[in-house]
C-alpha cells in the first residue's frame, strides 16, 4: 500500500495470517510488527500487517526474517 508515513501497510497472502507472521517475527527473530486486519476502514476480508521502516541494518533484519518463512 502506498505510504506517506514511516511505515509500511503490507496486504498479507495466504498461506499466512497478519497475526502468524507478527507472532512469528517477535517470537523468532525479536522484530516488533503489528496486525492491522482489524483496523476500520480496510477490507474486512483481507489481512494486513503493518511495518516501521527504520534504519539500514533494521530493515535488512527484517528482510532477511521474513525470506525465513518459506523454508
Amino acid at each position: 500500500m502506498p505510504s506517506q508515513a514511516n511505515y509500511f501497510l503490507c496486504e498479507v497472502l495466504p498461506p499466512y495470517t497478519a497475526k502468524e507472521i507478527v507472532i512469528y517475527m517477535l517470537r523468532h527473530h525479536n522484530i516488533l510488527t503489528r496486525d492491522c486486519s482489524l483496523k476500520p476502514g480496510l477490507d474486512p476480508n483481507k489481512q494486513y500487517m503493518r511495518i516501521a521502516v527504520r534504519n539500514h541494518e533494521d530493515n535488512t533484519r527484517l528482510v532477511e526474517a521474513l525470506k525465513q518463512l518459506k523454508k
